[in-house]
């Protein structure tokens, strides 16, 4: 069997198999680090495998303009802004208080997205939802999940280590396009030893980032229920922080659609695209059809030759509807005339 057969019927596929795969589209070596570049410059779709389990807490992308936003205090003489207000929607901004528009217009008030701004159109909001995952997730690089990639193409490269960290979280996403942000449990004893303190400042460098700021942190843990392949529950958020990393565990892998569809991003790419024809070459081909039709006493104007013509191209295997004959037909005077003068 086509190695490359072969490789159309897996989900998924290795770093090496996938350069394996690419090495024969581009007829040429295609190494495992060409493979990662191709990922970081957004050429192709990166996924990983998770061997065992990772914890994560559940974000939901929303238009920025119907994000949610933090009313903050700027001209506050603390550390951080103050929050004034939280939850609040483009659409409510109207309806506050008139000395925090007040605010808002003088700029010592800002309003700003609770959520993590993906881009000048997303925000990434946060569920109260922590699950447990396994198996395949995609890579969306917007957070420490591109550190781990790059971390393994300097490695592959020789290059050197990064000495960057990501605050905001490494990410997953599902086919489905939900998105996870990989968290771990702190420890009991960090909070009986140092109960406040430590965590104060934590949650407070979380808030900074807009990390926990739209948390619901209650008293109550349920802890992870196990469900399939996914355990969803409710448990004290405030329990929880970003990891900034991907599981140790985890295998970089390419999913096999997209590698097939980058495939055919290069075969469409390589095309020659198709000129429009010029208003002569259309008119020639009008007469050669006139003509043609003429030496098979076939009346262009006749009734239900269109219909006729359309089963004729049937046949031949290249099946043209009655509908486009029938515009082609009516083009035919026109072009003769054109021809004529």
């Amino acid at each position: 069997m086509n190695i490359k057969k072969l490789f159309k019927l897996k989900e998924w596929l290795t770093i090496d198999d996938a350069s394996k795969y690419l090495s024969i589209l581009f007829d040429g070596p295609v190494t495992k680090a060409d493979v990662l570049q191709l990922g970081l410059d957004g050429h192709i779709d990166l996924s990983i495998n998770i061997v065992n389990t990772a914890t994560g807490r559940v974000g939901n992308i929303v238009p920025r303009n119907n994000a949610k936003l933090n009313i903050v205090d700027c001209a506050a003489s603390t550390p951080l802004p103050r929050i004034i207000k939280k939850g609040i929607l483009n659409s409510d901004l109207n309806k506050l208080p008139e000395n925090i528009k007040n605010g808002l217009d003088r700029g010592t008030l800002k309003a700003i997205p609770m959520g993590m701004v993906i881009n000048k159109n997303d925000v990434l909001e946060y569920t109260d939802e922590i699950v447990r995952i396994t198996g395949i997730w995609d890579l969306p690089m917007i957070g420490g999940e591109t550190h781990f990639v790059l971390q393994k193409y300097q490695a592959l490269t020789d290059g050197p280590d990064l000495t960057l960290s990501c605050l905001e979280g490494a990410f997953l996403k599902s086919s489905e396009g939900k998105l996870i942000c990989i968290h771990d449990k702190f420890e009991d004893d960090i909070f009986q030893s140092r109960p406040m303190s430590l965590w104060g400042k934590i949650k407070n460098q979380l808030l900074y980032i807009n990390i926990l700021s739209n948390s619901n942190i209650t008293d109550n843990d349920d802890g992870i229920k196990e469900d399939s392949n996914t355990a969803v529950t409710k448990p004290n958020t405030k329990d929880y922080y970003p990891t900034g990393e991907l599981p140790n565990d985890s295998v970089l892998v390419v999913r096999a659609n997209a590698l097939r569809e980058f495939e055919q991003r290069q075969i469409n790419s390589a095309a020659p695209k198709q000129k429009a024809l010029k208003t002569n070459e259309r008119n020639s081909l009008l007469t050669i059809i006139a003509a043609l039709c003429n030496h098979t006493n076939i009346d262009p104007d006749g009734r239900g030759v269109a219909v006729h013509i359309a089963k004729m191209t049937e046949k031949i295997g290249a099946p043209v509807s009655d509908d486009t004959v029938r515009r082609v037909l009516e083009k035919i005077p026109d072009a003769i005339e054109s021809r004529i003068k």
